[in-house]
C-alpha cells in the first residue's frame, strides 16, 4: 500500500521523462512521440506491479498452506521444503531458511517504511505549508537568533560531508573573514530537521504499530487493513470521477492490451546493449534496469515470506485453483487500477505542462490555467465549448514524494480534503506494514505459533524500527544525495532478495513435488533431494 502511494504517480512520470528501454531517439534528434512515451511509460509501470511480483507471493502461499493445512506442518518457510528434505527441515537448513526470511521480511518493511516516511512528510509539508515542522519552521537571517546555538553542530555536519562533494564546493560554511554564511547553515539545518523528522514518524507509527501487533491479527491488523482498503478506493473513485473519466478508463483498456501484446518480450529484457560499454548514446541508460527493474525484483522477493505466510493463513478451506484465481487477479487488478488512475492523472497534468509551457522555471512550477476541453463527441451542452480550469504541475520538476499531492491539488474544490485523506491513509498502510511484518517475524522466529507471546511481538516491531532509523540516518550525512537513505534500502531489499531468489526456484519444486506426492505419482520420501537433483532425471546417488 505504501509503494502504491509513492510510486502511483511518479513512476509513469520518470518513465515518461527519463531514457528508460523505450525511450531511444530517431536520427539523435528526436525522441518518440508523446503518446508513445506515455504508454510506454504505463506499460513498464504493469510491468513492475502486476504478475511478476505476486507469482512469487502465490508460489509460497499456496505450497505453505497446502502443507500447514493438509499435512498438519507447522506455519513457517522451512515447512516450504519438507517435500524435498524431509525430517531435515528440523535441523540446520530449516533453521538457516527460517533466519533467512526473517532477515528479508525485515529489510522488505525497512523499504516500505523509509518510502512510507518520506511521503508521509511530504504530505504534513504540503498541509503545514513549510519546509519544516519540528524545531523552527525554516531557517534564515531573519531568525538567526533562535537558532544560533546550533552553529557548532552544523559546522561539524558540514566538515562531515566529503571535500570533493557538490555541497562543500558550491558552498562555503565561512568567508574568507572567517564569519558565518547564514545561507550554507540554513540549508544544513534544514537538511538535518527533515532527517529528524522522518525518524520520528518512524518511531511515533512503530508505537502505534506495536499495540496493533500486540492485540492480534483478529483485533488490530485486520480492522487497520480494512480501513487502509476504503480510504485507497475511495481516493480511486474520486480521482476517476473528478478527472475525465473517459479517458482514465480509455487508458486502462489500452494499457492491458499493450501489457498482454508486451508481455513475454517485456519479461526476458535484462538491458544487454545498455550495460555495455559499447551502447549506443541515445538509448536506455545503463543504471535504468538496476534502478527500477531489479529494484522491484528484490523488494517483491524480500516481501515473498511476509506475503505468503498472510496469504496461507487466509487460504483455509480453499482449492489450489481457488487460491491461484484470488492471488494472481484480484490484488494484481486493483494495482492496475490503482496505476492507471494515479499514473494517468499524473501524466495527463505532465503532457499538459508541456502544451500549455509549464516549466521548472515557472513560479513554483505550477500555473492555473482555463482552457477549452477537446474530446470525442459533441462539445458542452447546447454545443457551446467546455472550458476547464485548473491548477498544471510540471511534475517532472517536483520531487518524487511530491507528486501524489500535487495531482490531489488540482481539484481546487476538494483537494484539501483529499490531501488529508491520503496522508491518513499512508499513516494508516504505514502502521499496517510494520505490524504485519512484526506478525510473521514472530510466527516465523517461534517456529509457526500463529500467537506468538507479546513480547516477542514487540520485540520485532521494534527491531523493524531500528533497522529503518539506522538506514534512514545515512541520508544526513550525505547532503548531495538526500534520498541516500532511501538508496541505502534499496540496496538493502536487493542485497536480501538475492539469494532469497534460489530458494524460490527450489520452492517451485517442492510445490510440485508435493502435489506429485498426493495424487500418488510418488510416495511420501521417496523422492527427496537424497535420491536425485531438480527431477529432471539426474540421479546424485542412491
Amino acid at each position: 500500500g505504501v509503494g502504491l502511494f509513492f510510486y502511483g504517480v511518479a513512476e509513469p512520470i520518470w518513465h515518461y521523462v527519463d531514457v528508460n528501454r523505450y525511450g531511444h531517439q530517431w536520427n539523435g534528434t528526436e525522441r518518440l512521440p508523446d503518446n508513445e512515451r506515455a504508454q510506454a511509460a504505463m506499460n513498464l509501470t504493469w510491468f513492475h506491479w502486476g504478475l511478476h511480483g505476486w507469482v512469487v507471493y502465490a508460489v509460497v502461499g499456496v505450497l505453505l498452506a497446502f502443507l500447514h493445512f493438509r499435512k498438519g506442518l507447522p506455519m513457517t518457510i522451512k515447512t516450504c521444503f519438507y517435500p524435498l528434505i524431509g525430517e531435515r527441515i528440523y535441523g540446520f537448513w530449516g533453521d538457516f531458511v527460517d533466519s533467512v526470511s526473517i532477515v528479508a521480511t525485515t529489510m522488505g518493511v525497512c523499504t516500505s517504511l523509509g518510502l512510507g516516511v518520506f511521503q508521509i512528510n511530504a504530505g504534513i509539508r504540503k498541509l503545514t505549508g513549510y519546509p519544516n515542522w519540528i524545531k523552527l519552521s525554516y531557517y534564515n537571517a531573519e531568525n538567526f537568533g533562535e537558532w544560533s546555538d546550533r552553529v557548532d553542530s552544523l559546522r561539524d555536519y558540514y566538515l562531515d560531508y566529503p571535500v570533493d562533494s557538490a555541497f562543500r564546493k558550491a558552498h562555503n560554511f565561512t568567508d574568507e573573514n572567517g564569519d558565518l554564511i547564514i545561507g550554507t547553515a540554513s540549508r544544513i539545518a534544514s537538511f538535518v530537521d527533515t532527517n529528524d523528522e522522518q525518524i520520528l514518524i518512524i518511531w511515533l507509527i512503530t508505537l502505534v504499530a506495536t499495540l496493533s501487533v500486540a492485540s492480534g491479527l483478529q483485533v488490530g491488523i485486520q480492522s487497520l487493513s480494512m480501513i487502509c482498503l476504503y480510504l485507497g478506493m475511495f481516493l480511486m473513485m474520486v480521482i476517476l470521477l473528478m478527472d475525465d473519466t473517459w479517458y482514465i478508463m480509455n487508458l486502462y483498456t489500452q494499457s492491458l492490451g499493450y501489457y498482454l501484446w508486451d508481455f513475454l518480450r517485456i519479461s526476458f529484457y535484462s538491458a544487454a546493449f545498455a550495460q555495455s560499454d559499447h551502447g549506443a548514446r541515445e538509448g536506455e541508460a545503463s543504471w535504468y534496469m538496476s534502478g527500477w527493474t531489479i529494484f522491484y525484483w528484490g523488494w517483491w522477493i524480500a516481501f515473498a515470506p511476509f506475503v505468503g505466510i498472510f496469504f496461507a493463513r487466509i487460504s483455509k478451506g480453499r482449492t489450489i485453483r481457488q487460491f491461484l484465481n484470488g492471488t494472481m487477479t484480484l490484488p494484481i487488478a486493483y494495482n492496475f487500477a490503482w496505476m492507471t488512475i494515479f499514473g494517468g492523472a499524473g501524466l495527463k497534468m505532465e503532457m499538459a505542462a508541456d502544451k500549455f509551457g509549464v516549466t521548472c522555471d515557472t513560479p513554483r512550477t505550477r500555473a492555473n490555467i482555463c482552457r477549452v476541453v477537446e474530446r470525442m463527441r459533441p462539445s458542452g451542452y447546447g454545443g457551446n465549448p467546455e472550458v476547464y480550469c485548473s491548477t498544471i504541475t510540471k511534475l517532472s520538476c517536483r520531487g518524487t514524494t511530491d507528486m501524489v499531492f500535487d495531482v490531489l491539488s488540482q481539484y481546487a474544490d476538494i483537494g484539501g480534503l483529499l490531501a488529508v485523506v491520503c496522508l491518513i491513509s499512508l499513516i494508516l498502510y504505514f502502521i499496517t506494514s510494520s505490524d504485519s511484518g512484526s506478525l510473521v517475524d514472530d510466527i516465523v522466529s517461534a517456529n509457526g505459533i500463529e500467537e506468538p507471546p507479546v513480547v516477542q511481538r514487540v520485540y520485532w516491531a521494534f527491531t523493524e524500527g531500528a533497522a529503518a532509523t539506522a538506514l534512514l540516518y545515512q541520508g544526513r550525512l550525505n547532503y548531495d544525495a538526500p534520498d541516500a537513505g532511501l538508496r541505502a534500502l534499496q540496496s538493502a531489499s536487493i542485497c536480501v532478495g538475492l539469494p532469497y531468489t534460489f530458494l524460490i526456484c527450489f520452492m517451485c519444486v517442492s510445490l510440485w513435488r508435493a502435489l506429485q506426492y498426493e495424487r500418488g505419482e510418488l510416495k511420501w520420501g521417496e523422492s527427496q533431494f537424497k535420491h536425485s537433483i531438480l527431477d529432471v532425471g539426474v540421479t546424485a546417488y542412491g
